[in-house]
């Protein structure tokens, strides 16, 4: 087999730029990852801004809108840093009556926001009053005397039954009362906020304390209803600007954040959906107490995934390791084939020159061996008749050699050069005898005997030329690999099986072709790798030429092992 290793300096320079080009392409993709996981930390950083931005004012205006509708109620009671000194102490359901009236609609005291009811208590003491409103919406109105309402159900307008408080529900405010009032509730402080579980749920309750002049402090508390603070939080969310109007022109303050309103021990008071603010996919949830004065209470608000994009300029960038991993890989696998070219290319510049070199050497041998007996009868050397026909013959198979070797060089060079087989009916028979016949001098130089077994009559479509080549390229192999003295065997036949098509086979007695051989020895310039390979001369293209010729015709052509251990070359032809 040709072989030629390729210098390293050959593709040395094209390696070396193909491995710094990936580098390069290789830092470029590590760059733009950088920087999108910088741009993306930034946007991280700028959403949980938004998002603190967005607990702390919500905060702030729920702690004022609260403020004020428990001050609402709270207020006519609390004497600030004064004390009250009258002795007759306002029963809770009188903290109603200081409310507005109206006489023209609902017929009831109409506050911001209505409270569920009233309680009042001495500190200390295990009795507290409860004075429920009777007023049917009771987060739209109040009502505490029964006189009223019985005038109100004169008149036509509804009524319900007063909220009732259970003695474990009593007990536990009183408890909680008196622990807040005593244990936080400041001089400075106005009110106070409480909040717990009971029976029916949550509850969230405001008092004040009336210190008296003999020494008591009265405490004054209202309920506000779960609906009615969720009512005065949507309000908050819709009224306020929670967020600058720049963001929330287009689609309001709902649509880009989520908030929610809770105790410190996690209940959910309200939420702006019902997902809650815990739902997954909520970006940077930000929490924040609410001052002292509103006990437990927190706010918590985040970012929705949807609208991060409306909060910032350019939206949230998108990773893009992706894309640059499958560039990174392509420009890989660019740069791999790239150098795989480029080592083919180097490899065939490397047998092509060993082809030239090949043959120019079996052109130089007969060439050679020519002019030496061309000198011999021209100078008259030749002392007898049977110096002359000898080197007559010698001449002839030299000359037989020359154009067998020319013809395979045509022949290999005519698929490059776009020239056509010219395919036609033949007499393979005849057409393999004659070439069988012209080869014959070439077998006897090296001591082969022909032994032919040729079917008659056969006739398939074929080159002719190029079926003689096919031929002589056989009995070639099978004369240069096989020992002297070997018989080779020329078979022609209908294909066992197949009687449209032609077999042609020649079997030697050499020492064969290895298994994993058969298949390479049909490329160009490759050789068995076995001794005898490598003391036969030859240009390696022998082969090549037949599986060109055979493919042509519509056929196809392989080697095997011979009866006799040597090899069997077996080409089939179409029949016409």
């Amino acid at each position: 087999m040709v072989s030629k290793s390729v210098r390293p300096s050959s593709t040395a320079v094209p390696v070396v730029l193909l491995l710094l080009g990936i580098a390069v392409m290789a830092a470029v993709a590590f760059q733009a990852h950088q920087a999108v996981r910088s741009h993306q930390a930034t946007v991280q950083e700028a959403l949980r801004d938004y998002a603190a931005v967005t607990a702390w004012s919500l905060e702030h205006h729920l702690a004022t809108e609260l403020e004020s509708a428990f001050w609402e109620h709270l207020q006519p009671v609390n004497h600030g840093q004064g004390v009250h000194s009258s002795p007759n102490i306002p029963p809770a359901r009188e903290l109603g009556h200081y409310l507005d009236w109206d006489s023209a609609g609902c017929l009831c005291h109409r506050p911001a926001y209505a409270v569920e009811a009233y309680f009042g208590f001495t500190l200390g003491s295990d009795t507290i009053e409860v004075a429920p409103n009777l007023y049917t919406g009771p987060d739209v109105g109040v009502v505490v005397d029964r006189g009223t309402q019985e005038a109100r159900v004169a008149e036509g307008y509804p009524s319900r039954e007063p909220r009732a408080y259970s003695e474990s529900e009593r007990r536990w405010l009183g408890d909680a009362l008196t622990r807040s009032a005593r244990a936080t509730y400041g001089p400075d402080d106005r009110f106070a906020v409480i909040t717990g579980d009971v029976e029916r749920g949550p509850m969230l309750a405001a008092y004040t304390l009336m210190p008296t002049a003999w020494g008591d402090t009265v405490v004054y508390a209202v309920e506000m209803s779960p609906r009615t603070l969720r009512r005065l939080a949507d309000r908050v969310m819709d009224q306020r600007d929670i967020l600058p109007p720049t963001f929330t022109r287009d689609s309001g303050v709902r649509a880009l954040v989520a908030a929610a309103l809770m105790t410190g021990g996690g209940r959910l008071l309200w939420s702006t959906g019902d997902d809650g603010i815990g739902r997954e996919g909520l970006l940077h949830v930000s929490r924040r107490p609410m001052p002292p004065q509103f006990g437990d209470l927190n706010v918590a608000a985040a970012v929705r995934p949807e609208a991060a994009g409306s909060l910032l300029i350019g939206g949230v960038p998108r990773s893009r390791l992706p894309l640059l991993l499958a560039m990174l890989a392509l420009a890989t696998a660019l740069a791999l084939f790239a150098f795989g070219q480029l080592r083919r290319e180097a490899r065939l510049s490397a047998e092509r020159a060993a082809f030239v070199s090949s043959v120019s050497h079996e052109l130089r041998t007969p060439l050679a061996q020519m002019r030496l007996y061309l000198d011999t009868l021209r100078l008259g050397r030749a002392d007898s008749e049977a110096t002359i026909q000898h080197s007559l013959g010698l001449l002839d198979r030299e000359t037989t050699r020359l154009a067998h070797l020319v013809d395979n060089v045509l022949r290999f060079s005519r698929p490059a050069i776009g020239v056509a087989p010219d395919l036609r009916s033949a007499d393979v028979s005849a057409e393999v005898r004659e070439a069988v016949r012209s080869f014959a001098p070439l077998a006897e130089s090296r001591r082969a005997r022909l032994v032919e077994d040729i079917a008659p009559g056969l006739t398939a479509r074929v080159d002719s030329d190029g079926l003689r080549q096919v031929v002589l390229n056989f009995l070639d192999n099978a004369v240069k690999y096989g020992p002297p003295g070997q018989e080779v065997t020329v078979r022609l036949a209908p294909a066992p099986g197949d009687d449209a098509r032609v077999r042609l086979a020649v079997e030697d007695h050499g020492p064969g072709v290895p298994e994993a051989e058969r298949a390479t020895i049909w490329e160009p310039y490759r050789r068995g790798r076995g001794q005898s390979a490598a003391a036969a001369g030859g240009s390696g293209i022998g082969l090549s030429v037949v599986r060109g010729i055979v493919a042509a015709s519509g056929g196809r052509a392989w080697v095997e092992e011979g009866d006799g251990a040597g090899a069997r070359f077996v080409a089939e032809f179409e029949r016409a």
